[in-house]
């Protein structure tokens, strides 16, 4: 009895992987794998993972280097000198007449206007502040940042900015390096060019009344496409 069970279990096996066709990935008889209509649906599947995944550990990482900064804006300014030494003044293809470039690891050029005398001048002003409150992530901002997939860079165009801000919140937006603290502290500077030279960004982190921020993030290569909405 034992012996018959054992043997037509076998059998079994034998017929799906030697007779049958039999997918491994769906379970079924009928077709094999490279037939099979999930592969596509799992790629699609694991895509948007990463999509999440990179969003919520931008967001994570976004909001620690943010509230290390208020928090302890002296030791912060320690972190911003660190990446002066990416700064180069037309060193490269990349360069152009008066501007500088910074470039640190796998990510875009970003074209500076003062380089690093912007770098030092942020640097200064945190040794000068006292310590402000954090700031924590409000998911109900965050629903107002609907990033289109398809033009993520103009994303905003697409939203009814003055249905979103008012008294009481502020806004902006940033296109650069994946890495969410390199992309902190490129906002903080806030010397990018072009640049409306108002520090919106830098006045956005920095300031002591906001209390609640929402992000919104998407990895398309090595470029990261980041939204904040910004409230007290």
């Amino acid at each position: 009895m034992c012996n018959s069970k054992s043997d037509e279990l076998k059998n079994n096996i034998v017929n799906k992987i030697l007779v049958k066709k039999f997918c491994s990935i769906c379970n079924k008889e009928g077709h094999n794998i490279s037939e099979c209509s999930q592969p596509n649906n799992i790629r699609e599947m694991i895509k948007f993972n990463k999509e999440k995944m990179h969003e919520n550990n931008f967001e994570f990482e976004f909001i620690k280097e943010l509230n290390e900064c208020r928090e302890n804006p002296q030791k912060y300014a320690i972190e911003v000198e660190k990446e002066i030494p990416f700064i180069q003044h037309n060193g490269g293809i990349f360069s152009l007449n008066n501007y500088y470039h910074y470039q640190n690891g796998d990510m875009p050029i970003i074209t500076l206007n003062k380089g690093e005398s912007a770098f030092r001048a942020i640097a200064q002003k945190l040794r000068e502040m006292k310590p402000l409150g954090r700031m924590e992530v409000k998911e109900d901002l965050k629903n107002l940042l609907i990033i289109d997939k398809t033009n993520p860079r103009n994303t905003i165009d697409n939203i009814n900015l003055r249905t979103i801000i008012h008294k009481k919140k502020s806004y902006h937006k940033d296109q650069g390096s994946c890495q969410a603290k390199i992309s902190f502290i490129l906002q903080l500077v806030d010397d990018e060019v072009p640049s409306k030279g108002d520090k919106q960004r830098q006045n956005n982190l920095l300031n002591p009344d906001f209390k609640y921020i929402g992000i919104s993030s998407l990895r398309v290569e090595k470029i990261n496409y980041s939204y904040f909405l910004f409230t007290n």
